[in-house]
């Protein structure tokens, strides 16, 4: 039994592609400036993706919003971790 809605494309890297911090911060700046007005994060729980995605926008240098589309289950610091980022 597959516990994660998404397990067919989650596990499948032959459709995506591993991107380091520093190269996604570049991607994000350059869509920025090609007329995209936010980035969209989806998953569920945010927590174990917080480090990578607080680390891209830190090397964004565009002031651009952050939408964070999860399931809502996210612990007490997460939440500090990401209050006023």
């Amino acid at each position: 039994m597959y516990l994660c809605q998404n397990w067919d494309i989650s596990q499948n890297l032959i459709n995506g592609m591993i991107l380091d911090p520093v190269k996604l911060g570049l991607i994000i700046d350059l869509r920025h400036k090609q007329g995209s007005m936010n980035v969209n994060f989806v998953g569920g729980e945010p927590t174990p993706n917080l480090h990578y995605i607080m680390k891209t926008m830190k090397n964004s240098a565009e002031n651009i919003p952050v939408i964070w589309n999860s399931n809502l289950y996210l612990s007490e610091i997460a939440i500090k971790l990401l209050d006023g980022c």
